[in-house]
């Protein structure tokens, strides 16, 4: 079923918040991070310093930002796929700002594929939102330290502290690889038994369509349709930044029917949020869990693992804007 090699690398970033945030700038943060992280990443990228419009610059097929931050269809020319993929998936994802006191907040930065080897500007990028302001000036952020970490091997290295030049490691220091996500999943698979649940809390608001419909929303989505949206997103992303296609189509329809006759759906708490992005409406939060009526070794690693490389890069609608994200979980009874 999988046919390619992915990389992923996720950065944890803890910063102090100057000002005073409202309840808006905790909930819209990733919406907020994204937009001014694409602000610094231009002005560390741009070689001519903003004289022309991105789409009319003749160096967009070699700009990291154009790259990184609005991948258009022109800039993959070549690609077989493109006659099919209307939109260029986003190989990065912001999640949502955790609290660590009063003023101090930690949140994480994941990139994928071959922009890793671009980190040395996403780094910069990442210290340039010192030099950008939120909530119309009220609020500023001073970045305390960087990491790289990997938690599926217990990884956490630290790249910058306050005020001092960014430590020199590998580039391969902290990657995440699809083996690393397989055997953790693995190691899980060890103690599923027919009582065994897994639970999907989402972090940031989702939404999940069949269709038009909202299936979250309407509480009609299934084990089925989160293999759907992760294959795709999956593959996607490893096209355009691997190389490679990583499932086939036919091995995921087959996943997809074997879900819907042996699992079961519990959804709990679902809420609609007032968030909106794009004039895209209707994103939930909550929690599902998923029960198995069959246990196939098979079949329940390659779903966790598809649930897994969730959990890093998202699932579902806008989710270059932080949408989509959960905690997944493993529960025993």
């Amino acid at each position: 079923m999988i046919c390619g090699i992915s990389l992923l690398k996720n950065y944890s970033i803890k910063c102090r918040i100057l000002g005073n945030p409202t309840p808006k700038f905790f909930y819209r943060f990733p919406i907020y991070v994204r937009g001014a992280f694409g602000y610094t990443l231009k002005k560390v990228s741009c070689k001519i310093q903003h004289k022309t419009i991105c789409q009319k610059c003749k160096l967009k097929f070699s700009c990291p930002f154009t790259l990184i931050f609005k991948p258009t269809r022109e800039i993959f020319r070549g690609k077989t796929l493109m006659q099919k993929v209307k939109h260029v998936p986003r190989p990065y994802v912001f999640t949502k700002a955790e609290k660590v006191n009063e003023d101090m907040i930690e949140f994480n930065l994941r990139i994928y594929g071959n922009i890793i080897y671009l980190e040395g500007l996403i780094l910069e990028s990442l210290k340039g939102l010192e030099e950008r302001s939120f909530l119309d000036g009220k609020v500023k952020l001073e970045i305390e330290n960087i990491k790289i970490v990997n938690e599926l091997k217990d990884l956490n290295t630290l790249l910058y502290v306050k005020e001092k030049s960014f430590l020199k490691k590998p580039l391969t220091e902290g990657i995440v690889l699809d083996d690393d996500i397989k055997n953790w999943v693995k190691n899980q698979t060890k103690t599923f038994t027919q009582k065994t649940q897994i639970k999907l809390e989402f972090q940031t608001p989702t939404k999940i369509l069949r269709g038009k419909e909202n299936l979250i929303k309407t509480k009609k989505v299934k084990l089925s349709d989160f293999i759907r949206y992760l294959a795709r997103r999956r593959s996607m992303l490893n096209y355009f930044y691997a190389g490679k296609m990583f499932y086939e189509a036919t091995a995921v329809k087959e996943l997809m029917n074997w879900a819907d006759k042996n699992t079961e759906t519990i959804i709990q708490n679902i809420e609609k949020t007032p968030i909106s992005i794009k004039r895209s409406k209707g994103f939930c939060m909550g929690r599902i869990l998923f029960k198995f009526n069959c246990l196939d070794e098979d079949k329940l690693v390659q779903i966790l693992d598809l649930l897994k490389f969730g959990e890093y890069m998202g699932v579902g609608e806008m989710t270059a804007f932080g949408m989509g994200q959960y905690k997944l979980q493993i529960l025993n009874p």
